[in-house]
């Protein structure tokens, strides 16, 4: 079974159930990728300000740092924003991750993407079944973050905070996601 996808997320997430957030989000941008069928690039740190991020999960933040994955094997522009207390999420602290995906028009991408979550719950990668959400065109939580599908774009959205209330994290990933929604569509 191929869980698309999930496995950068995974990854960032160390797994899930450590508290760790990531976001997944993607937008139409100006790169050059749609010769030959690829998708165009996207910048995940133009999607959320540190001040959005910050109101919302109610410590100061670094601004974003984008680091792009670039063009995936599915044929997605993949970037990644971390807006946190600290410089790199492995040193801990307070932050959001989001993972921004942009996807050849007219592939199932994005519907794709949140179906990834659902193997991965089956094949017991991820702690839970996902739940879905009334964001975009497809949304659902997966246990340690949101996962909106919209247009050609998929993206999820994470926090690790210091509250060990998973449905504190829960209420501001969904913030962000919402805000993330109003912001670029």
């Amino acid at each position: 079974m191929q869980l698309r996808g999930i496995a950068a997320i995974l990854v960032v997430a160390g797994l899930a159930g450590t508290g760790l957030a990531v976001a997944l989000v993607a937008q139409p941008g100006t790169g050059d990728g749609a010769a030959g069928g690829g998708s165009a690039q996207i910048d995940a740190c133009n999607m959320l300000s540190a001040a959005e991020v910050q109101r919302v999960i109610g410590v100061s933040v670094r601004e974003g740092d984008r680091q792009d994955d670039g063009v995936t094997r599915d044929g997605a522009y993949s970037s990644t924003c971390y807006w946190g207390t600290s410089e790199v999420p492995e040193e801990g602290g307070t932050y959001a991750i989001l993972n921004a995906m942009f996807w050849p028009e007219g592939t199932d991408g994005p519907k794709h993407f949140l179906e990834s979550f659902h193997e991965a719950a089956d094949a017991h990668v991820i702690p839970s079944a996902p739940e879905p959400l009334p964001y975009g065109d497809q949304s659902l939580y997966w246990g340690d973050g949101v996962a909106v599908a919209i247009g050609d774009v998929s993206f999820g959205i994470s926090v690790r905070h210091s509250s060990p209330d998973k449905s504190i994290r829960r209420i501001m990933e969904e913030m962000l996601a919402k805000q993330i929604l109003e912001n670029n569509f």
